[in-house]
């Protein structure tokens, strides 16, 4: 609304910006064009969007699988101790695995 009294006192048809903004707002003038739906997104945004949110599942999916083979392979007896090992690499390919499926969608 503020824009539109801009443009208008810009443009010469108001000259008190302040009791132009005052005037839309106590009679309602500019509501309809507040109330407007806004344009939606252009594709080249929406698919940008998605493209970053892709190349995050696919970078998140590189890092847990390294750390899938770090426990599985070189991970100390100290730090997983027994079975411990087994839950934290089951643990870590259920991540990937849900986060295959979300970039499968």
């Amino acid at each position: 609304m503020v824009a539109t009294v801009r443009a208008q006192v810009a443009a010469g048809k108001v000259k008190k910006e302040a009791g132009a903004v005052y005037k839309a707002l106590t009679e309602g003038y500019l509501l309809a064009d507040y109330q407007k739906p806004k344009a939606p997104a252009t594709k080249g945004r929406v698919a940008g969007t998605v493209n970053r949110q892709r190349e995050k599942l696919k970078s998140q999916i590189d890092d847990l699988q390294i750390s899938l083979r770090w426990v599985q392979n070189e991970a100390p007896e100290a730090v997983y101790p027994g079975n411990k090992r087994a839950e934290a690499a089951a643990n870590i390919e259920q991540q990937i695995a849900a986060l295959t499926l979300q970039l499968s969608n």
